[in-house]
């Protein structure tokens, strides 16, 4: 946040409050994820409810008639912001901040800002995912993290192995609740037409898909794009498309096609005319929708490395493969992991030849009772009911309605 977005949230602290309008937020600017899928459900349920997004100005989203739309870090959205009774993104609403031992200062000059913003605002991070790699002050090289600092915010998770995380990483001063994702909602979702989502993507319906998505690379300095070419497509280089698309039509059958969805840090630099045209149009572009709920649901297998993709597309019960070839760099130098990567459930490797190899082997009850304890073990509660349930708490809560946990929560 610079100087000027700072004037702007002290400019406006004062504001009257609107009781009954929500803001929303995702991904800096996106209209995408969590908050999407929380979005929509409140209006459905509550359409009372004055809904604001803050919409980054480069986006050319088409919105519901029911939403206002406010650029994104504005002077326009600090203002809705400020007035709106509930705030709603898929991390800390702008509403916390991590705490340094080297930097005692900026430390004193967050806790003022906090202060001087505090208002009667409830804010909710509908988190967005479930870690694998360790972040915040259990990350490699983050050992200067001393605190944590928020007004009054509440964290929603997928399940109750994120939310020990998650309070363990804000120094336990969060109010943290397991009551799902909305954006899992789909996967649960009879309603929804696999080939509907695919014309939408620009998928072909008669063929099967192989998601690709590769989690972002981030050691230090991008110097000469090297973390870019790090986040997939150095990636892509090692692996043999055609004998991996043969590989899925002899084990699982069908047709199937290369879907490459890049982490959003990557997908608005990455030179698509360039992949086009070196894989001769093997490579399809995953990146058309912000929401990769709906690759996940159109997708017939999924192959990632280390991101959290996993634990969501588990939840489908489908094949995922992981293909990690810098593993002991990124275990043991870049991120290192919560849960140790050999007792994950999907089948792994290093090498294209490896990856070839744990397709061939691919054995589906074992691969079904190990999905299946895998989420036990997380605590899941993702269950395609988290929307209704959420908003149905949110509201209940802030406007006093005796709000109850269908859940237990065991943080």
């Amino acid at each position: 946040m610079d100087v000027k977005n700072v004037l702007w949230f002290l400019k406006y602290k004062k504001s009257r409050i609107e009781e009954t309008q929500w803001f929303f937020t995702s991904h800096n600017g996106d209209y995408s994820d969590n908050s999407k899928a929380l979005s929509e459900t409140v209006h459905l349920l509550y359409p009372e409810i004055r809904i604001v997004w803050g919409i980054n100005k480069t986006k050319d989203y088409v919105l519901p008639s029911y939403i206002k739309s406010v650029v994104f870090q504005s002077e326009d959205y600090y203002r809705e912001r400020a007035k709106s009774k509930v705030l709603i993104d898929n991390v800390y609403c702008e509403n916390a901040f991590v705490l340094y031992k080297s930097e005692p200062l900026k430390n004193l000059a967050k806790a003022m800002l906090l202060n001087a913003t505090k208002k009667k605002q409830k804010c909710y991070g509908l988190w967005h995912g479930t870690p694998l790699k360790k972040m915040g002050r259990d990350q490699c090289g983050n050992e200067d993290v001393s605190g944590f600092i928020c007004n009054d915010l509440t964290l929603i998770t997928g399940n109750n192995y994120t939310s020990k995380i998650m309070a363990h990483l804000s120094f336990d001063q969060m109010e943290i609740l397991s009551l799902g994702l909305p954006r899992n909602d789909i996967l649960f979702s009879e309603n929804t037409n696999q080939n509907e989502v695919k014309s939408k993507l620009r998928i072909s319906a008669d063929k099967k898909v192989l998601l690709y998505a590769p989690t972002f690379r981030n050691d230090g300095k991008d110097t000469d794009g090297i973390n870019l070419k790090r986040s997939g497509i150095e990636q892509l280089e090692l692996i043999n498309i055609d004998s991996l698309l043969t590989a899925f039509s002899e084990q699982f059958g069908g047709d199937w096609i290369f879907v490459c969805r890049f982490h959003y840090h990557v997908s608005s630099v990455v030179d698509w005319d360039m992949i086009k045209t070196k894989y001769q149009g093997k490579v399809v572009c995953g990146n058309i929708s912000d929401d990769m709920a709906d690759y996940l649901k159109c997708a017939d297998a999924l192959i990632t490395d280390y991101s959290s993709v996993m634990f969501d597309f588990a939840l489908t019960g489908k094949p995922c493969f992981l293909f990690a070839h810098d593993l002991t760099n990124y275990e043991c130098h870049e991120r290192g992991f919560y849960i140790p990567f050999e007792k994950l459930p999907f089948p792994a490797a290093q090498t294209n030849e490896e990856l070839l190899k744990v397709i061939k082997n691919f054995d589906k009850k074992e691969y079904t009772d190990q999905i299946t304890e895998c989420l036990k073990m997380l605590g899941n509660t993702d269950d395609g009911k988290a929307s209704k349930r959420i908003a149905n708490y949110i509201y209940d809560e802030v406007y006093d309605k005796k709000a109850s946990l269908p859940i237990k929560n065991n943080v």
